[in-house]
């Protein structure tokens, strides 16, 4: 098996919030489970 290893994730400022609307429609359309999984994914990358 491979390791999986996160690469550091730097956000201009455009794409942080294009990312937090992101966050906001997930959570609206699926549900706060499902934006949890997402922000899970990038959490400690930026």
């Amino acid at each position: 098996m491979f390791s999986r290893k996160a690469l550091p994730l730097k956000l201009s400022p455009k794409a942080r919030q294009d990312f937090i609307d992101i966050l906001r429609y997930t959570g609206e359309t699926w549900g706060e489970q499902q934006l949890k999984v997402y922000r899970g994914e990038y959490s400690g990358r930026t």
